[in-house]
């Protein structure tokens, strides 16, 4: 907020000055509240556009491609990536493009099955 009044500093100067000299700071409030919606705004934008743009290993973006072509085990995926099998190498390349929406389960409500695969969404 203070970003957006600093770059209207007269304005803000002038209704404040408007508030001390006829004792009804209701221009000023008004204002103040114009300024801080706008703030509000510039940050909902800004946390909107930084939701969107999601920075992918190498190694992720490689499994969302292999993927587009046919869906994949997780012994089938680490398989082809030459990647170990275990369960911090899933956390840290598969259960983030689940989170994030990118892929998803066949089974979704049997987690640990063993036919379970994952495919592009």
């Amino acid at each position: 907020m203070a970003s957006v009044i600093h770059e209207n500093r007269p304005e803000y100067s002038h209704r404040r000055r408007q508030g001390q000299l006829s004792g009804d700071s209701s221009r000023f409030i008004e204002f103040t509240l114009a300024s801080l919606l706008s703030s509000l705004q510039n940050i909902y934008e800004e946390a909107m556009t930084d939701k969107h743009q999601v920075k992918l290993t190498e190694k992720q973006l490689a499994v969302l491609k292999a993927l587009d072509e046919k869906p994949f085990s997780r012994k089938e995926l680490f398989a082809v990536f030459g990647m170990s099998g275990d369960s911090r190498a899933f956390k840290r390349h598969i259960e983030p493009l689940i989170a994030q929406g990118l892929i998803e389960m066949t089974i979704p409500d049997k987690p640990n099955s063993r036919n379970q695969k994952y495919v592009r969404t």
